[in-house]
């Protein structure tokens, strides 16, 4: 079995509050250096939403490297998890039964390997040689309209339902996060987004605007876009890069002194790898036969009289000591 490509990680991230909305809800984390990496939109009002996806990105922020890919995955739902307990205490709080909640769109990656995690309608994108594929499934009303053929894609974003999600972290009791694995190669480049950016910019138009290798460009150009065509929502886009890693950048390692110690090492990482996505697999088995129905979130636009001071602005309960819920 050849050894894949060490790869070099590297990222750049923006966000705007666009031309309607009063206050930007959106949240980003862009940590090239653990090689880790969130959006989250935020709903709620009245302050909330960026409340809620704060605290995501605050929790995630916290995270310190791994040296096992599925164990990274485990820390990143063990945190969602107790911001989702957060934001539903928080919500509790509050005589209006509104729910303070937010999407999540995380990626993760170790060596040649990368996860994602989602809750909600935030987007990832994969540009591998002059293609753009989408990687996730929006947990939305339109997204299950589209896949019964009830409604064409082109017609999803004008359907009134569009703004109705059906997963979000602080949505309900229990969240549940899907989660992908997969390998990448020398010259991917993944873009994280809010809905925001893909109400005004088509999946066929991200193909030339991910061309650029200069990642800065890419992150205004995809920006600057989104404006021009009225940006009606937030936006935030987070843009990761992997390129083969030139000789200098490789960590120096012991090498196996024979030809049968090299190849019990290649097989023993490839053993790794299949354990990881075993197990992985059989939590997102365990997830999907649980038959728990999802809440749906309503996304909509503040009214400027919805906007209050910062000094009202809530705070997530601390509930650093309160035992984690099981999943």
């Amino acid at each position: 079995m050849a050894d894949s490509p060490l790869l070099r990680w590297t990222s750049c991230s923006s966000t705007h509050v666009g031309h309607v909305r009063q206050i930007n809800e959106d949240s980003f984390l862009d940590r090239a250096d653990i090689k880790l990496w969130a959006i989250a939109d935020g709903m709620g009002g009245h302050h909330a939403g960026d409340v809620a996806s704060n605290s995501i990105v605050s929790e995630l922020d916290a995270i310190t490297p791994r040296t096992r890919l599925s164990t990274y995955i485990d820390e990143i739902e063990d945190r969602l998890i107790t911001v989702n307990r957060q934001l539903r205490d928080l919500a509790a709080q509050h005589k209006d039964n509104r729910t303070i909640g937010s999407t999540v769109m995380a990626m993760v990656a170790l060596d040649d390997h990368y996860a994602l995690l989602w809750a909600g309608d935030s987007r990832a994108y994969l540009s591998r040689n002059g293609h753009v594929s989408r990687l996730t499934r929006d947990h939305s009303q339109v997204e299950e309209l589209v896949e019964r053929g009830v409604i064409l894609p082109e017609d999803a974003e004008s359907h009134p339902a569009a703004n109705i999600i059906t997963r979000a972290v602080g949505a309900s009791d229990q969240l549940f996060v899907d989660v992908d694995v997969d390998e990448a190669q020398p010259g991917d480049k993944f873009l994280l987004c809010s809905d925001g950016l893909y109400k005004h910019i088509a999946d066929d138009e991200l193909v030339e605007l991910l061309q650029n290798n200069d990642l800065e460009d890419i992150c205004k150009s995809l920006i600057e876009t989104t404006l021009a065509r009225g940006a009606t929502d937030n936006v935030t886009v987070v843009v990761v890069s992997a390129e083969a890693a030139n000789a200098d950048e490789v960590q120096e390692t012991e090498l196996p002194e024979t030809d049968a110690d090299l190849e019990r090492t290649v097989d023993l990482e490839a053993d790794v790898v299949a354990e990881e996505i075993s197990e992985i697999a059989a939590k997102e088995a365990e997830n999907d036969t649980s038959n728990v129905d999802a809440e749906a979130i309503t996304k909509s636009a503040e009214s400027e009289a919805e906007v209050e001071s910062d000094s009202e602005k809530p705070e997530p309960a601390d509930n650093d000591n309160e035992e984690k819920p099981s999943r």
